[in-house]
């Protein structure tokens, strides 16, 4: 997010507007400890903790907040879901210097340490010590005394653009989005010290606001005014959803009661059973009915799916018990952009549904949340500061009949394949049928309907088409510094050419890389990591998948993934060959002729690599002369023509992915083969990778977990099975030969 800081007053910052209550009276005040320079001035940051604690607890009436020093005990049950996104539920490990919770009895045994189980020392370290627990922070404070992160002097830099100072800015941003991740909430507020100095800070989805520093020795009011509102604010004015509260007794007991019965191994079950467990909080969220009906509730337990970054969509899913009517159901929300050229996911829905378009969930209901609705406030400040203009977002929920599984939870190859096959069918009838292009196909919207009997009859769901648009919109839409989709998945001309306008082929070869990287993940190949190495795996995820650099203000992409799609060859060869390793030839051949087809003059327009200096002759180094044993040519002889005889005609390449036919055709074929493997998946092979972390948070595109959405009940009116006999066999040839049928 670092376009997404914005420096303002301090009283501006206090305004109610983004800091809700009012200020101690002078008696009030006089109550409040203050800080002194010996508190403050020290060279061991932990050496800070007690005092800041101390005072600020001094602020707060009894009763409302406390303040706890949480920087040497980690949240052991948080999973680590804004560090290496490859590492799963393994806890997180991340700790906050200082922590505000509730004052109530419940939290606080919740955060209690052992005093036996710890090596500090310091007494008045023990007094205040907790641990972190994301699910309870209220808000929290960040001290340094080595590196300044936020210019807390007049002659640096509001943001200072050392590696430190960067780095430290993107911790704060981590703890600020597993915050806003593992809670529901709206904002969260923090509080940033450097040695004898202050800012204040509140996140939104928007961005973050920040005040003009100040010190606490001279002026220990402007933080104690802060630490004094926040004792007295609302739930809702802290920053957490009030269309949320905790279930009751009553309710919780319903839901035990629907829930699967533990003999019931299958994967939805178990996945139901884990989500909604009696060890989770369980919430009662309101969401707003559908075409304005009777807003509806539903418990949620554990998160499922949630966006690694404090800012854009912070896309959420749970699975969630509905009230109304017992059953298990999914529940998304996000924050949309508040724009008259941007379409709803709930109106995407409804269009799609118009038109009938299968693979897709079923909406029970949904809406903006709130009244007045939610909304973002950080995008004022940010767009009177800069030339770009920044979006306000519109929180909103959205709850789905269908439950399914995230794709990595495939059993096998073949499954894989047809939980992909599936969804191309979805993103072809909504392409043909309701005119719609999704524009954001990655392997977490592509979701498994299990068949725990037979994988081989399981089903695939296209869900999140938030960012889709119409045919129509897409030509009108303006050349965009920031993509929309997912960074590793975007197609290798979208990357390489940002000015180009999205089409359906960037959408096609999207699939292909879902493909992939569920292979590079899951299958055993020659990129595999082992226990010496791990190098060829991370090298490679890092240059074709993670690689960016900005030029003139736009992210442009990884160079070796267009170089793999022009090549035709797959970037990785499995081990044991199968109908896996077919069906991946065949995609990559698809490509490479359709860039082949490409007018490269044409897409040169769309670049924004700047033009070659003049050339410098100082720069080259002299050639060497070395003596020719034998006269040769550079440049390979081109054998002549014989005009006289007929020439086989070449058939010129063709643009194979500007239509859904090939690509289709590709996993059918490969599908309606009988050598695929049945024990071909491996464990987790990203685990531990060097190169593990979030994608570049550049743009609307940010890798997200898994978001659990199933079943359609309609069923398809496409089959494999409708390629048999000789025309199967014509196909297979064709594809293994390396062309297409034509």
């Amino acid at each position: 997010m670092h376009d997404r800081w914005v420096q303002t007053s301090y009283d501006q910052f206090m305004d109610t507007k983004y800091v809700s209550g009012r200020n101690p009276t002078a008696e009030e005040a006089a109550e409040f400890l203050k800080f002194t320079a010996a508190d403050l001035n020290v060279t061991k940051e932990t050496d800070i903790y007690a005092p800041l604690c101390k005072v600020m607890q001094s602020a707060l009436p009894e009763g409302t907040l406390v303040c706890k020093d949480t920087g040497d005990w980690a949240d052991e049950s948080a999973p680590a879901s804004t560090s290496a996104h490859w590492t799963g539920d393994s806890p997180s490990g991340k700790k906050i210097d200082i922590c505000f919770y509730e004052d109530n009895q419940a939290v606080l045994d919740a955060v209690a340490v052992n005093p036996t189980t710890t090596t500090v020392t310091d007494t008045d370290r023990l007094a205040n010590m907790a641990r972190v627990a994301w699910t309870e922070v209220v808000a929290f404070l960040e001290a340094k005394v080595s590196v300044d992160i936020f210019g807390m002097k007049p002659s640096r830099p509001f943001l200072p653009s050392s590696v430190d100072a960067t780095i430290m800015r993107g911790q704060i941003a981590e703890y600020a989005a597993e915050i806003l991740l593992q809670q529901h909430r709206t904002h969260v507020f923090m509080i940033f010290v450097y040695q004898d100095t202050a800012r204040l800070v509140r996140f939104d989805r928007a961005g973050a606001i920040v005040s003009d520093f100040f010190n606490l020795v001279t002026e220990p009011m402007k933080l104690l005014n802060f630490v004094f509102r926040l004792g007295r604010m609302s739930r809702s004015e802290r920053g957490f959803d009030d269309n949320v509260v905790l279930a009751s007794g009553a309710e919780v007991e319903l839901m035990k009661n629907h829930l699967p019965p533990q003999n019931d191994q299958t994967r939805l079950a178990t996945h139901i059973r884990n989500a909604l467990s009696s060890e989770s909080r369980i919430h009662k969220i309101t969401v707003p009915g559908k075409n304005g009906g009777n807003a509806q509730s539903f418990l949620v337990g554990k998160l499922r799916a949630g966006s690694r970054y404090p800012t854009g969509r912070g896309t959420k899913g749970y699975i969630a018990f509905d009230l109304q009517k017992p059953r298990f159901v999914f529940v998304k929300e996000g924050w949309r952009i508040d724009s008259d050229d941007v379409t709803s996911e709930m109106d995407i829905y409804a269009q799609l549904e118009k038109n009938h378009v299968e693979h897709i969930p079923t909406v029970i209901c949904g809406g903006d949340v709130g009244t007045p609705v939610q909304r973002t406030v950080s995008q004022s400040l940010l767009t009177s500061s800069s030339e770009v203009t920044f979006a306000t977002r519109i929180h909103y929920r959205i709850v789905l009949e269908e439950i399914g599984l995230p794709l990595e939870e495939h059993v096998q190859g073949q499954e894989l394949s047809l939980e992909i096959y599936y969804c191309i069918l979805a993103h072809k009838q909504a392409y043909e049928k309701a005119n719609v292009l999704h524009r954001d196909i990655s392997g977490s919207n592509v979701l498994i309907i299990p068949n725990d009997q037979d994988p081989g009859k399981s089903k695939g769901m296209l869900i999140d088409w938030e960012l889709s648009k119409t045919v129509d919109q897409l030509k009108m839409m303006p050349t965009q510094h920031e993509r929309s989709g997912t960074w590793y998945y975007l197609s290798a001309l979208l990357l390489n050419y940002p000015k180009k306008p999205y089409e359906l082929s960037d959408d096609l070869e999207s699939f292909v890389h879902v493909i992939n990287l569920q292979n590079l993940r899951f299958r055993h190949h020659d990129k595999s990591p082992c226990k010496e190495d791990k190098s060829d795996l991370s090298d490679h995820l890092f240059r074709v998948y993670q690689k960016t650099k900005v030029v003139e203000g736009f992210h442009i992409g990884s160079e070796d993934k267009l170089t793999q799609m022009k090549s035709g060859v797959p970037p990785y060869t499995i081990t044991v060959r199968s109908s896996m390793s077919t069906l991946v030839e065949g995609l990559m051949k698809m490509c490479q002729e359709h860039y082949a087809a490409l007018d490269w003059d044409d897409l040169a327009k769309y670049a924004v690599k700047k033009e070659a200096g003049p050339v410098d002759e100082s720069d080259f180094i002299p050639a060497i002369s070395l003596p020719i044993p034998k006269k040769i040519t550079l440049i390979p002889t081109i054998p002549e023509v014989d005009e006289a005889q007929p020439q086989p005609a070449i058939e010129p390449p063709t643009k194979l992915l500007d239509t859904h036919e090939h690509i289709e055709s590709v996993f059918a074929i490969a599908l309606g083969e009988r050598s695929w493997k049945k024990m071909d998946k491996t464990p987790d092979q990203f685990i531990g990778l060097p190169y593990g972390a979030p994608a570049p948070p550049t743009g609307k595109g940010s890798y997200a977990p898994s978001q659990d959405v199933s079943q359609s009940k309609r069923k398809s009116v496409h089959s494999t099975e409708e390629i048999s006999g000789e025309a199967k066999k014509r196909k297979i040839s064709a594809l293994r030969s390396g062309y297409r049928e034509r």
